[in-house]
């Protein structure tokens, strides 16, 4: 008798089709700082820091332009980081956020054995939520969780998955997912 206890959860930040990233190329830039991205570039600037952290370059591998981050040093706070993330965070104001919301994560079930991973059904604890499953890669499993935030209240949701296995012995695996909505 196999006992599967094998479970391996691989949490992808990724969705199964594409996602654009908002200026990826950093073709566009205003003021010095790569559009849709946040850097210390106003604070350097607030503190008399040049050159920025944050500079725009060229030529570009592919493209017109690239970003440059480099850590520079001010007599007030000592190292003020190179540094740019994804959103409208101000570092002066203390206003914003970074990061792009997405509407689905991957979950990968990894196999320990020589028995592949099999999905026989995923049930989840919140309307919010859809799960789809397909085997692989190799012998694992992928589940994709989709999320419909016209469902979901503002603040924290908490939920789970069930993900029912089949194999010589049918098992199931409890995968909690907590999200926050702003």
């Amino acid at each position: 008798k196999k006992i599967l206890s094998f479970f391996s959860l691989l949490i992808l930040a990724a969705s199964m089709s594409a996602q654009t990233i908002p200026n990826g190329d950093f073709e566009n830039w205003t003021a010095g700082s790569p559009d849709s991205w946040a850097t210390y570039n106003n604070l350097a600037a607030l503190m008399g820091i040049t050159p920025a952290p944050v500079t725009q370059e060229s030529p570009a591998p592919s493209g017109n332009y690239y970003l440059k981050a480099v850590s520079r040093i001010s007599p007030i706070t000592g190292n003020l980081p190179g540094i740019a993330l994804l959103g409208n965070a101000d570092a002066v104001a203390g206003t914003g956020s970074v990061g792009i919301p997405f509407g689905a994560k991957m979950v990968r079930i990894n196999k320990a054995g020589t028995e592949p991973v099999r999905v026989e059904k995923v049930e989840c604890s919140h309307p919010a939520f859809k799960c789809t499953w397909a085997q692989g890669p190799g012998d694992d499993a992928t589940i994709r969780l989709l999320l419909d935030e016209k469902k979901l209240q503002q603040g924290e949701t908490i939920a789970e998955l069930r993900v029912h296995l089949k194999g010589n012995q049918t098992q199931s695996v409890l995968i909690p997912v907590n999200i926050q909505l702003k």
